[in-house]
């Protein structure tokens, strides 16, 4: 199987690893024709994921005509803002492959989520699913365990993108609420964000315990207004992404 990852930040640079390492044919995409030049001479992403060897079975590279070339996945790992442009350089190259979003966040001037966005540039017919959870890209690359979400409409689909993705150390289950899968990926940055200036004043534990709590408590009542299911909210893409932004040592 062939494999396009596109965005060699941290996030897509670990799972074109994590893939490479499965044995498929995965080639990862860089705008920056320097950036791809050092990590395939260095093998490693020094920038954005220190410290983990690149296999010598992954291609790196700045041209997507070169990545996209006869792939059957196209995993899009581009910032937020990013993502419908370099879905407009995509398109000529798109040969109706199935496609991951792996980029959490709304799109600002649509209030699009991400598989909306690539619907609207790619068609609505498009093979979309959306992978979220509590997925830091260093411990997923160090076969931490690691658990994650796969987002689909068509469940064989979504069932078949989530064994390609799965190894015994990243286990990711399949779910149909593509909404709430989004919705809480986004909105989890809300109660990170005021948990850090929390921390930042020196509050102490149980202000940060608070605010996770009633942050997870707006989650819930903004998801349904959004037909978002609860127990999306309680899973994987809600409270466990919520508790691994809020705690971590290692959000930027």
């Amino acid at each position: 199987m062939k494999i396009s990852v596109i965005g060699a930040g941290s996030w897509g640079t670990a799972l074109a690893v994590l893939l490479s390492e499965k044995g498929f044919d995965v080639k990862l995409w860089s705008r920056r024709e320097e950036l791809a030049r050092e990590i395939e001479s260095k093998k490693e992403n020094m920038q954005y994921l220190p410290g983990i060897k690149i296999p010598n079975n992954l291609i790196v590279d700045s041209s997507l005509k070169n990545v996209l070339s006869g792939s059957d996945i196209i995993i899009t790992a581009v910032p937020s803002e990013f993502l419908r442009g370099t879905l407009g350089e995509i398109r000529p190259f798109f040969r109706n492959q199935t496609v991951v979003s792996v980029t959490k966040g709304i799109e600002h001037s649509t209030g699009k989520r991400m598989t909306e966005v690539i619907e609207d540039v790619l068609g609505k017919n498009v093979k979309v699913t959306a992978l979220s959870g509590p997925n830091h890209a260093e411990e997923v690359a160090k076969k931490m365990p690691t658990a994650s979400v796969l987002a689909g409409k068509n469940p064989k689909i979504g069932k078949f993108v989530s064994e390609t993705l799965s190894t015994p150390a990243f286990k990711v289950y399949y779910l149909n609420d593509v909404a709430g899968v989004e919705t809480c990926g986004a909105l989890k940055n809300i109660t990170a964000i005021a948990t850090g200036v929390c921390d930042g004043f020196g509050f102490g534990d149980n202000a940060r315990a608070s605010i996770i709590t009633l942050g997870l408590m707006e989650m819930n009542n903004f998801g349904r207004h959004f037909g978002v299911k609860r127990g999306t909210v309680y899973g994987l893409a809600g409270v466990g992404d919520l508790i691994a932004t809020c705690v971590s040592m290692n959000i930027l």
